[in-house]
């Protein structure tokens, strides 16, 4: 008897032997299939896995030898496999077609719509679907890169992933770690210098996530991020136009330097917390860049980056002149460089040098009539720790004269209060009442003022001045005199009319009692007197002291200040120092000179008293100079033996002699 495998197996076979093509085949092979189908849908009704389990059981052990087992096992494992990957097919052919449905847009507009999207929701929408995947594997849906995070997630393998997908239509590149609740926007007042450790400890990651990233360097961008920019003869980078950089704590001048070299066509940079110098970065602008328009740069050590000199900036002005918005802040600029960089950028709109040091706004009173600024719409000077009031003032004078006809925004707000005049950084003034408001919005209603000063101040205690206080009881002691004199004019009139009424004795009564009277009455006003004193005094008292502790926090500040900016000048100095003693050692080294070993050179008259109160301030330890010789000196031998010292003779046999007499002792000579 045969089986239906049997059958189409002859069947098969008849027709290859009879040249027949296997769609001629018999109705039997038909009912074969119809049989398989129906089988597979019973098989595919039972919902039951313990019946299941239970009839697989069954089976398996009905059979005879283990082989037959085995091969029972391996039969059911395969058909299993292949019902899996029918289904997955059939499942994927269901929803493309659902997908052809439900999405309408063909390939070329899916892709115009990625290329509008952020690079995190590109990902997003690539693992949805294989349509979808294919899109996105465009370059233009990677043309502007932006894997900006609020914890560390990024890492080099993916940068340059992306840039590689991009090709030549990479347009915008943005990377680093910003604070939650903090945003990029230009003259925004939140800080925006970060590290990694505190954006991981202030993003709500769980501890575990942090403890699983302990040790490895998976989710850290270093100096090597932008690197493929310059691959490829510097093809990848060759059509940037915006490159921002956030908190990238292992980029430095080089690499930085060598990503801007690939990006002739840059129009928008953005520096914050990177440890680059500001002579290098706008160096390299300035020769590789020169159709710059918006740069915003915001030093990771305020006050401290002094290294920009006149020529660099002049240069920087003349190669760079298309600059519209400039955005210097945290860095040492001095008034006559914020003068050459106002004046010589005729196409300057936005301006912010918030944080700078050194800028006392002495340039801004002849900017006008020097025709300079002319074009500026916002000028941002927030927390200028030199920046002085009167500045300010004839500033706000020049523009109610009708000067800055374009200026619509300026924003003079500081944490310290501005510095008052005579070179005393120590009084500060916090308060806006110099400025002439009332004139301003008369002359020009669409300005906008940000005079933000903190609300506790003692200068806000010196708005009522002890004068007020004289004043306030001067006029209580004349009201008190008036009221003496209507009662000793009415004791007079008292007095007339017991003399009209010619009676001694009354009189007398009543002049008394009159004169009890007036003892009291002027017992009660002078107690009240003194008491109003004594509580005018209190309040002046109070007056003073919380002067005397805003003065002195002040004057701390600046003092920590003043001893950390010395403190990073010395630690400047020594290692140009050491270098320099790396350089000397080495030629010595070469020259066959001993090692010298001397100290750094740490100037300690100019760092404050050491105090367990300032630990963060770290003091170098100075060390005696030490003698290190390269080499042991040969030593001499010993009388009446031909040996020497093993590194005494630079001879190669002499040594293999020397280390095999250690080893087997000395040879024996033949008598």
């Amino acid at each position: 008897m045969e089986t239906p495998s049997s059958m189409v197996k002859n069947t098969s076979c008849s027709d290859q032997s009879t040249g027949k093509s296997p769609s001629s085949n018999s109705p039997e092979l038909h009912n074969d299939h119809y049989d398989n189908d129906l089988m597979l849908e019973s098989f595919l009704r039972v919902s039951d896995s313990d019946s299941i389990n239970t009839s697989f059981h069954r089976l398996v052990e009905s059979r005879s030898s283990d082989s037959d087992k085995h091969d029972f096992i391996q039969r059911a494992i395969h058909l299993s496999f292949v019902l899996l990957e029918a289904g997955k097919r059939s499942d994927r052919k269901r929803c493309s077609l659902h997908n052809t449905v439900v999405w309408p847009l063909p390939p070329d507009l899916t892709i115009k719509v990625f290329a509008m999207l952020d690079t995190q929701s590109v990902c997003y929408a690539a693992a949805t679907c294989s349509f979808f995947q294919k899109c996105a594997a465009d370059a233009l849906c990677f043309a502007n890169i932006d894997l900006i995070t609020s914890v560390p997630k990024v890492n080099n393998g993916v940068v340059s992933s992306m840039i590689q997908r991009a090709g030549n239509a990479l347009l915008s590149i943005k990377l680093g770690v910003l604070p939650h609740g903090t945003s990029s926007l230009f003259g925004s007042s939140e800080p925006l210098v970060s590290n990694i450790r505190n954006s991981s400890d202030a993003s709500g990651v769980s501890w575990n996530d942090k403890r699983s990233r302990q040790g490895k360097e998976s989710c850290i961008l270093t100096r090597s991020c932008l690197s493929s920019l310059s691959e490829n003869g510097g093809a990848p980078g060759a059509r940037l136009r915006r490159l921002h950089l956030f908190n990238i704590e292992r980029m430095d001048n080089a690499a930085l330097l060598t990503s801007l070299a690939s990006c002739p066509f840059l129009l928008d940079l953005e520096i914050v917390g990177v440890h680059v110098e500001l002579r290098q970065t706008l160096e390299s602008v300035s020769k590789h860049c020169p159709l710059m328009e918006r740069l915003v740069f915001e030093s990771s050590k305020t006050g401290r980056d002094d290294c920009w000199k006149t020529p660099a900036c002049n240069e920087f002005v003349r190669n760079c002149p298309n600059i519209t918005t400039l955005a210097l802040k945290g860095f040492k600029l001095q008034d006559y460089k914020v003068h050459m960089l106002l004046k010589g950028l005729c196409k300057l709109k936005h301006v912010d040098f918030s944080n700078s040091f050194s800028f006392t706004g002495a340039c801004l009173k002849n900017l006008g009539a020097n025709g300079g600024g002319n074009q500026l719409e916002v000028m941002i000077l927030r927390d200028c720790l030199h920046l002085k009031e009167t500045e300010v003032e004839h500033f706000l004078g020049a523009v109610v004269a009708g000067e800055f006809k374009l200026l619509r925004h300026l924003d003079i707000s500081n944490r310290e209060g501005l510095a008052s005049d005579g070179g005393d950084w120590i009084h500060r003034c916090y308060t806006a009442s110099f400025i002439p408001i009332k004139q301003l919005l008369e002359e020009r209603p669409d300005f906008t003022l940000v005079a933000e000063f903190p609300e506790r101040s003692y200068s806000d205690a010196e708005q009522t001045t002890p004068s007020d206080s004289d004043s306030y009881v001067s006029d209580e002691d004349d009201d008190e005199d008036d009221e003496d004199d209507n009662e000793e004019e009415d004791d007079d009139d008292d007095d007339d009319d017991d003399d009209d009424n010619d009676d001694d004795d009354d009189d007398d009564d009543e002049d008394d009692e009159d004169d009890d009277d007036e003892h009291e009455d002027r017992e009660y006003h002078r107690a009240a007197l003194e008491s109003r004193i004594r509580e005018f005094e209190e309040i002046n008292l109070r007056r003073m002291e919380e002067q005397t502790r805003q003065t002195t926090e002040s004057i701390t500040r600046m003092e920590d200040f003043h001893i950390a900016h010395i403190y990073g000048m010395e630690l400047e100095r020594n290692r140009a120092f050491e270098y320099q003693e790396r350089l000397r050692h080495h030629y010595d080294y070469h020259a066959g000179l001993p090692y010298v070993e001397t100290p750094p050179h740490v100037d300690y008259s100019t760092l404050g008293p050491y105090t367990q109160d300032k630990p963060h301030l770290h003091y170098p330890q100075s060390h005696p100079s030490r003698w290190l010789p390269l080499q042991p000196p040969p030593t001499s031998p010993e009388e009446g033996s031909s040996s020497q010292s093993l590194l005494g003779s630079r001879d190669p046999r002499s040594v293999y002699l020397r280390v095999m007499e250690s080893i087997f002792g000395p040879p024996s000579r033949s008598p």
